[in-house]
């Protein structure tokens, strides 16, 4: 089992010695301090054999430690995986952006090696097999396994009422269209049809969600109709523009994105100069082409600080250029 102890250190620099250094250790159990504390190497490998053994805090702790690690390029994604693939952070039900499942799909899964995807589906299938029906538990493993399901024939099972939900799973407006995002993602659903069940239930949500669809389009027409509401051809609400750049910026995309890259940079004055207020930020922040990590990308998006922005939309663009860091920083330490 755990044991905790008490750790105090005179500074940064000061050494940590373990009587066995085989001891897997999560260092500040309760999150006491400002201290960034990445899982070691001995640790990372036994998080996979551990982790159910964990109460509440520390798996929030252990979630928290391995994500910071990756961010600092001292956790290879790969092991990560191997966590993911026995305990996936199904516990953590909220699902904005700054959440865990996000991070998963958006950061963990591309940097890792092929085959990832399906692995992490596997685990959430069981994490759905293994939670009660009608508990928050299976749902939040549900809809992470929507978003993780390649197979068109099951999404779309799973967007008919009364048709192969899990038990306890009741398919509302949410869920459908999730199911929609990520068949369009796969390219499985077209425009029209989106359009189609836009208008049939028109609701600020269904607007958002399908804004977001769209822009999920592995097409042309798919990224144009995010690039449209960017630069206000389409005037929308700031909630629209935000789910239009999710939906712009898919991992595994970027042979059809790749044309926004230099567009974004050379249009971020033209994008300031038409929002105003909160939403400057708001676009570019969900505009920001962070799934392309090469150089010239890297260039452009440091050149790109020198502008004369408002300072809101300034501090987002410096947080996503350091993002895009981070990133290349962990697949120049751990290529696939």
């Amino acid at each position: 089992g755990w044991t905790r102890s008490p750790l105090e250190l005179d500074g940064p620099d000061t050494p940590l010695s373990l009587a066995d250094p085989a001891t897997p250790v999560l260092l500040d159990a309760d999150e006491t301090t400002w201290a960034a504390t990445p899982p070691d190497p001995v640790t990372m490998a036994a998080l996979p054999r551990l982790a159910r053994s964990l109460d509440p805090q520390l798996r929030a702790t252990m979630w928290n430690s391995v994500r910071l690690g990756v961010s600092n390029a001292l956790v290879d994604p790969a092991r990560v995986v191997d966590l993911l693939a026995v305990a996936p952070p199904i516990e953590d039900t909220a699902d904005t952006a700054r959440h865990l499942m996000p991070w998963v799909l958006g950061t963990v899964v591309p940097l890792a090696p092929a085959g990832t995807m399906d692995r992490l589906h596997a685990s959430l299938q069981a994490a759905v097999e293994r939670t009660e029906p009608g508990s928050e538990l299976r749902l939040s493993a549900f809809r992470a396994l929507v978003a993780t399901e390649s197979d068109p024939d099951t999404l779309v099972g799973w967007g008919d009422a009364g048709r192969q939900q899990p038990e306890g799973i009741t398919l509302d407006d949410d869920l459908r269209w999730r199911v929609r995002c990520r068949l369009a993602e796969l390219g499985a659903i077209d425009h029209a049809d989106l359009d189609a069940a836009l208008d049939a239930a028109p609701t600020g949500h269904a607007r958002v969600s399908h804004a977001r669809a769209v822009s999920s389009l592995p097409t042309a027409e798919g990224k144009e109709f995010a690039w449209d509401r960017l630069l206000g051809r389409v005037s929308v609400a700031m909630y629209e523009i935000e789910a239009a750049g999710a939906g712009l910026w898919r991992p595994g995309q970027e042979a059809v994105t790749r044309p926004y890259v230099s567009s974004y940079f050379e249009s971020l004055s033209a994008i300031v100069a038409h929002h105003q207020g909160w939403v400057q930020a708001v676009a570019v922040d969900a505009f920001f082409p962070i799934t392309h990590l090469d150089d010239h990308t890297a260039a452009q998006a440091r050149a790109a600080l020198d502008l004369d922005l408002p300072p809101g939309a300034l501090r987002r663009l410096r947080d996503q250029v350091d993002e895009l860091e981070r990133r290349r920083a962990v697949a120049v330490a751990f290529p696939v």
